[in-house]
């Protein structure tokens, strides 16, 4: 097997944005030069496989970018204006209102891929948004294909396979503690 090492230590910034765009690695120029720098410290050359792991890692796809990124828009009410910023639209919105909110029948938020919420006494009900199967950063128009594959994984794995432990749920639900209220790993 050959082993492709990828030229990018000596790489100016036109040439970086250019190896992003010609391999598809959707990686902005201040990306590109973190990517650099940690090979520059290591003193040697990434593979390809090395450079497709941390573009894929780094990807909107899994990072969310997007939805976990800075955000400023302009505010208008009663005809005067306000500038909101927020340095993580996800934490400082929906997160943290979950968290305030802190509700007994919120059983896992915010911990795994999916949440559960109290159904009845004995059960409960896992949710789980999506975000693969819309229109994101990198395929605008048609959205992520693997949308369902991640709601059947997501759901499967919620609280580390919720269905084996419903010991554990029960602890919880008994001792009045829920993942909402813990700090979020």
């Amino acid at each position: 097997m050959k082993v492709n090492t990828i030229e990018i230590l000596c790489l100016n910034d036109k040439q970086l944005v250019e190896l992003s765009r010609k391999s598809v690695l959707s990686l902005s120029l201040v990306e590109m030069k973190e990517v650099q720098n940690y090979f520059r410290k290591i003193k040697r050359n990434p593979t390809d496989v090395e450079l497709e792991t941390i573009a894929q890692t780094w990807s909107e796809h899994c990072k969310h970018k997007t939805l976990t990124g800075n955000i400023e828009y302009t505010e208008e009410k009663n005809g005067k204006k306000k500038v909101v910023k927020y340095k993580n639209l996800l934490k400082e919105t929906i997160f943290n209102a979950t968290m305030k909110l802190n509700k007994d029948w919120c059983i896992s938020v915010f911990k795994d891929n999916a949440g559960i919420i109290d159904f009845d006494k004995t059960n409960g009900v896992a949710f789980k948004v999506e975000t693969h199967n819309h229109p994101s950063a990198l395929e605008p128009y048609g959205g992520s294909a693997t949308g369902i594959g991640g709601v059947i994984r997501d759901i499967l794995g919620v609280y580390r396979c919720f269905l084996f432990r419903a010991s554990r749920y029960e602890s919880k639900r008994s001792s009045g503690r829920h993942a909402s209220s813990e700090k979020n790993s």
